[in-house]
């Protein structure tokens, strides 16, 4: 039951997320275009812009899969038994939703201005280096609720991750953007 309730968990993940990761697709030619171009303050612009698009649809994804996941899943079964059991355990994967979609478009910005190193980090550290042991070590202490937690921790930890590698950025796109003007 918990696997099946995985699987339809993400479908409508997939279907949750896409409209993030298009936003942040939108935003990478911009970005690297005015990157490029040393257009720094319409690079911060265009990343802000994409944050708050992502971040304000994440919290309204966020809401509609927490407070009615059933909903969702009655789309892909009609198994009683599993969408009790899928929604149950969307209630604790979907708690740390909202973050979604700034990792995302913070994932983005390191391939659209073309740093590779923090872009493979960001990639990997979500499913790598904080899932995976996550997944291996919660059970333990929660048993499958465990399982289910090790999503919203790992989003959690991946946001903080993505944060404290774009805030240099940040920075150096703001002192450039001064030594220009």
């Amino acid at each position: 039951m918990a696997i099946s309730s995985y699987g339809l968990i993400q479908r409508v993940m997939m279907f949750a997320l896409m409209p993030g990761i298009v936003i942040g697709q939108g935003m990478q030619p911009i970005l690297g275009f005015n990157y490029g171009a040393k257009r720094y303050d319409r690079a911060l612009r265009v990343i802000k812009i994409a944050v708050i698009a992502a971040t304000i649809y994440s919290i309204i994804a966020f809401l509609a899969l927490y407070l009615a996941p059933g909903l969702f899943i009655r789309v892909f079964t009609s198994d009683s038994e599993l969408i009790v059991s899928a929604a149950h355990a969307a209630r604790h994967i979907f708690l740390a939703a909202y973050l979604i979609g700034f990792i995302i478009i913070g994932s983005i910005v390191f391939q659209a201005i073309g740093k590779a190193a923090q872009a493979f980090i960001t990639a990997i550290a979500r499913p790598a280096l904080f899932l995976l042991p996550l997944v291996f070590i919660l059970p333990n202490y929660w048993q499958l609720d465990g399982v289910w937690l090790a999503f919203p921790i790992t989003d959690a930890l991946t946001s903080i991750l993505v944060l404290a590698l774009l805030i240099p950025e940040i920075r150096t796109f703001r002192s450039n953007g001064m030594r220009q003007g």
